[in-house]
């Protein structure tokens, strides 16, 4: 077990999260992840547990914001099943998994097919006037923003053919 922090809880790296040798009991959020509360110097606070888990156990050189459960399931927080991930890797792991059925020309906001999406990623040339961002931004009426995450692959992620 590994102290959090500079506190009295101790975090096991299964995902319990213990204060006087007993495990503290979580609660279930709406979102299905797992949370815990403390107490340091009267002031309580709410963890995620996978949170915790990841800080205690995972080097995080590269100061990545999120913890992704790479299994999928939120209510498994053992180490071996995080990592570090930043939004955007985060979003392509819950698309690449099918646990984010509501992505590409199927999500809400979505303003291109994927058909589009694909036509664009083919017809970028950089720096072309007439192929590049912002011509491909006039072509398909959507913001240059849109173009470039569909050429980085941050919406409408490419299929495996």
């Amino acid at each position: 077990m590994k102290r959090f922090r500079d506190t009295e809880y101790f975090v096991s790296s299964d995902g319990h999260i213990y204060r006087d040798g007993k495990v503290l009991q979580h609660s279930m959020m709406g979102n299905g992840y797992r949370v815990v509360n403390t107490s340091v110097n009267g002031k309580v606070t709410s963890h995620l547990v996978h949170r915790l888990v990841a800080e205690c156990y995972i080097p995080n050189p590269e100061n990545k914001s999120q913890v992704n459960h790479i299994n999928g399931k939120k209510g498994d927080n053992s180490v071996s099943n995080l990592e570090w991930n930043t939004h955007t890797e985060n979003m392509q792991h819950s698309v690449r998994t099918g646990l984010l059925k509501n992505s590409g020309e199927d999500h809400i906001n979505s303003v291109l097919t994927n058909d589009q999406a694909e036509m664009i990623r083919q017809l970028y040339t950089p720096r072309s006037k007439t192929l590049g961002m912002p011509a491909l931004s006039r072509k398909f009426n959507v913001s240059v923003s849109t173009i470039q995450n569909v050429i980085e692959n941050k919406t409408y992620l490419e299929t495996a053919s």
